[in-house]
């Protein structure tokens, strides 16, 4: 698979997974606020905000990995 397919790629599963995270937390949100007392929705409000954060701390470190897994192979290919 080409470098350009791998970065497409990466970048639609990206979207995806956040997508699909981000209508979770949504949901959980709604249910909470619906059903939950405000202490519970202030407390789940810090945990939603650690997760997300979290969530976009390794969506940044495997970019970071996949980068760099591939910058060996562009190394290779510009050397004589």
């Amino acid at each position: 698979m080409s470098e350009q397919k791998l970065r497409h790629l990466l970048r639609r599963h990206r979207a995806k997974a956040i997508r699909i995270y981000l209508l979770l937390l949504g949901f959980l949100f709604l249910l909470n606020f619906l059903f939950g007392n405000p202490e519970e929705q202030q407390i789940f409000a810090v945990a939603a905000l650690v997760a997300s954060l979290t969530l976009l701390i390794v969506i940044s470190y495997l970019e970071t990995l996949i980068s760099e897994l591939l910058a060996p192979k562009e190394r290779h290919r510009d050397q004589p």
